[in-house]
């Protein structure tokens, strides 16, 4: 079992030092990438299969619908639950959870029979994707440094986009040639996978802080219920009307419950979501976006599968192979994406993503009913690619802003977003094409030379035109028929034109919005007041903390600058060598945070103090101790640099100095020269103890194990790298056993062990029970002398771990 950690700095330590395979953050990113395109996959795969599921369980538009927007609601009401859940009581464990439970909902829909059971399996298996999607992104939080951070959401975000886009592939494959069914047992294998691996490799993360918190259970309920009630207005629309009172009702009192929770929120000690949050504009803007990147995927893939069976007639797999080029840009995408925006920040890659599917949906408007591939291939690719690289950007812009302390919540806001916006696509651009389609059916009927009676007695038929399909039977004259067919083709074009002109126009407004409120690499700075106390760490990969010391440097000035006074300069580490992308943040001397930035690559950073005064300037950096300074600004621009020293590994063994095997479970503790315990946790099976982060200097390690005598060694810590020690415990006998008198336990009686050479080694003496003990001994010669009653003298010889069980019977002469 690997070192737990123990700091004594204000910050606590969640978990402990990963080893072997748990180390290793790419398997980490592995791992979760099957629970990830597990429920990515069945997030789109229904979409091709809803065509035969209709057939077999003779399901309503309407129901249908239900079978996609029933996973998607209780995904959104849970995932920020699965997220807090997760930092409670570990990512680890409700990931895996959730790959179990969204495993064995997955086979009770095949076996359901019915579609209310579909739609009731499909609800479950939500809840458990609510466990298991947020926890993926913190679990990659936890463990990536955030120099490779950026890379990991990339990938993160590609499996993602190609295990949604290649849905319709997989379920055409196995609608065709298997059977509907089959599109949910393909989790089955998937599952077994990723918990069979995820128990492997999957490291232990959770924000320890969060588990002695109060739930906040009313914040859940005020939550679900008011995304329920939004989405459920929307999907409802279509059927009630969207200006009818129940519609907007419904709507609307979903929108009052979610103000209600924002209230509550900033008012509860321990929130759900905490709002302070949403002070990061690009952490909101990010999770606006993110819903719109998939109310645009989602919703478009829904009616472009039904336009490609239904209208053109291609069988589930061709159609899926199709939309091929959507998949295969995606992955070129996340990590096209992902790199841009390390570089240039989410101010280029979202706009640049938004407007690449504003493009794809516009293009969209040139389809008819009997389109040529060459018209769309094209929207197909640019769709993907928008879509790939808005989710990279996002992703960084609201998990990467967010503190490690918070990544379940912040994956769980994230995932949320998604998932909502995949919700209201499905359900809003489904009912503008039903909405369009009642509208021009009558007309496009009879445009195309239908009878007026007929036309009219076949607008009862618009569900079925709004999915696609022409309402003819083989009764029909052929001319009727072949009226029809086209009559209906025509209005179901006509919603879906109408529904990719709205999504076009969405795209536009997401491109604006991160354009004009994200700020790119170079201006890339957050200011919003912070809570003055110590925010509590969590990390899977970083075992020790240390409090952070504080250097003083004054510096005085006289004429003011417009907007604030300049605090700049450079961020140096070992030979002054720039220390790149450290966090540099400036604060009152009151704790309220005045100004956060990122220092470039070579080290510079400007942070602007409001007015005269003193402030702290906080500097800290991947690998180096954090550093506080108090800097004094007057009128003039304050020039101050910044150094850091490197933080350092303490790796170590502790071995039997007699058999010169490990010791397992030996208790090791790091002290600093105050005394003060650094860290402090138990040797693993094969003897060896690990402390990441500790501060450069000498140290005192105190190790202790059962059967060996203590001992105490100092430690030099070199200033970065690792310092390695092999520590040896020489073996502690012990010597116990009962004075009895008269065959019953002697109360009271004194021992004392004496050596060969006649010292007395300890004395003890006897309770209740008649025993006593001698430890942490010298193998050797010994005499126990035993008084109560007349005292009485044995001998015996120590090695080993000792004697137990020497009793000593005492008695009056003559007994």
């Amino acid at each position: 079992m690997p070192v737990t950690a123990v700091s004594t700095a204000p910050s606590p330590v969640s978990t402990p030092h990963p080893r072997g395979l748990r180390a290793n953050p790419w398997l980490t990113l592995v791992a979760v990438a099957f629970g990830l395109f597990m429920v990515g996959l069945d997030g789109s795969v229904v979409s091709i299969a809803n065509a035969e599921i209709a057939r077999d369980l003779n399901a309503t538009t309407a129901e249908l619908q239900w079978v996609t927007n029933s996973y998607l609601l209780a995904l959104a009401a849970a995932l920020i639950l699965g997220g807090k859940l997760g930092d409670r009581f570990g990512r680890r464990t409700l990931y895996l959870i959730g790959v179990v439970g969204f495993t064995a909902a997955s086979v009770a829909i095949g076996l359901a029979g019915s579609i209310e059971g579909v739609i009731a399996f499909r609800a479950l298996q939500g809840l458990f994707g609510a466990m298991l999607m947020p926890n993926t992104l913190a679990l990659l939080r936890a463990v990536f440094p955030p120099k490779k951070f950026g890379m990991a959401v990339g990938i993160w975000a590609m499996i993602s986009s190609v295990s949604t886009a290649l849905g319709p592939i997989v379920g055409g494959l196995l609608v065709e040639h298997v059977n509907w069914e089959s599109v949910f047992y393909i989790n089955a294998p998937i599952g077994v996978i990723a918990l069979a691996f995820g128990l492997m490799v999957l490291p232990p993360s959770r924000n320890e802080a969060a588990a002695s918190e109060k739930f906040d259970v009313p914040g859940v309920v005020l939550l679900a219920g008011g995304l329920l009630a939004v989405v459920f207005g929307v999907v409802k629309g279509e059927t009630w009307g969207w200006t009818s009172a129940g519609t907007l009702g419904v709507i609307a009192g979903g929108l009052v419950v979610l103000v209600l929770f924002g209230w509550y929120e900033t008012r509860v000690e321990h929130p759900l979501l905490p709002m302070r949050l949403f002070r990061n504009p690009a952490l909101t803007i990010g999770t606006v976006v993110t819903a719109l990147n998939f109310f645009i995927l989602l919703g478009v893939i829904f009616f472009v599968m039904l336009y490609l069976q239904n209208v053109r007639g291609f069988t589930p797999v061709e159609a899926g192979v199709r939309t091929l080029p959507l998949s295969l840009v995606s992955m070129v995408a996340s990590p096209l994406g992902a790199k841009l925006t390390e570089k240039f920040g989410p101010r280029l890659t979202m706009p640049l993503g938004m407007v690449l599917q504003a493009g794809a949906a516009f293009a969209m408007l040139s389809w008819s009913a009997d389109s040529s591939y060459a018209t769309m291939w094209p929207p197909f690719a640019a769709l993907g690619l928008g879509v790939g690289m808005v989710m990279s950007a996002s992703s960084d812009a609201i998990v990467g802003n967010a503190p490690v302390k918070d990544g379940g919540v912040a994956g769980g806001l994230q995932a949320t977003s998604l998932q909502i916006g995949g919700a209201l696509g499905t359900s809003v651009l489904v009912s503008i094409i039903s909405s369009r389609v009642g509208s021009t059916l009558n007309d496009s009927l009879t445009d195309a030379g239908v009878p007026g009676s007929v036309a009219a007695r076949l607008d009862e038929a618009k569900d079925a035109v709004a999915m696609g399909v022409a309402p003819v039977t083989d009764a029909m004259p052929a001319q009727l028929r072949a009226a029809v067919t086209e009559g209906s083709q025509t209005a179901f074009m006509n919603g879906v034109h109408t529904a990719v002109l709205v999504t076009g126009i969405l795209a536009l407004v997401g491109a604006a919005l991160a354009a004009l409120g994200l700020r790119g690499r170079r201006d890339e700075q957050v200011s919003s007041p912070v809570l003055s106390q110590a925010a509590p760490v969590d990390t899977a990969a970083q075992p020790g903390t240390t409090a952070v010391p504080t250097a003083t440097a004054s510096v005085t000035a006289e004429i003011p600058s417009p907007g604030g006074t300049p605090v700049s300069g450079r961020v140096r580490g070992a030979e002054s060598a720039p220390v790149p992308r450290a966090a540099v943040t400036l604060i009152s001397l009151g704790g309220r945070q005045l100004g956060r930035v990122v220092a470039q690559q070579d080290g510079s950073y400007t942070v602007e103090a409001p007015s005269p005064g003193s402030y702290v300037l906080i500097a800290s950096a991947e690998g180096y101790q954090p550093q506080a300074s108090t800097v004094v600004v007057g009128d003039e621009p304050v020039s101050y640099d910044i150094l850091l020293s490197g933080t350092s590994e303490l790796l170590g063994t502790v071995t039997s100095a007699d058999y010169k095997e490990p010791v397992v479970g030996a208790m090791v503790v790091a002290a600093d020269v105050r005394g003060d315990v650094l860290a402090a946790g138990l040797t693993d099976t094969d003897g060896t103890f690990s402390f990441a982060e500790v501060v450069p200097g000498q140290l005192t390690l105190a190790v202790t194990a059962a059967g060996y005598r203590p001992v105490a060694l100092p430690v030099e810590v070199t200033v970065q790298g690792v310092t390695r020690t092999e520590i040896e415990l020489s073996s502690g006998s012990q010597v116990q056993g009962v004075v009895t008198a008269a065959g019953r336990p002697l109360n009271d009686a004194r021992v004392t062990l004496v050596d060969a050479a006649g010292n007395v080694v300890a004395t003890a003496t006897t309770g209740e029970d008649g025993g006593y003990a001698f430890t942490d001994l010298d193998g050797g010669e010994y005499t126990v002398l035993a008084t109560g009653y007349p005292p009485k003298a044995t001998h015996l010889t120590v090695h080993g771990f000792g004697v137990d069980g020497h009793d000593i019977e005492l008695s009056h002469p003559g007994e």
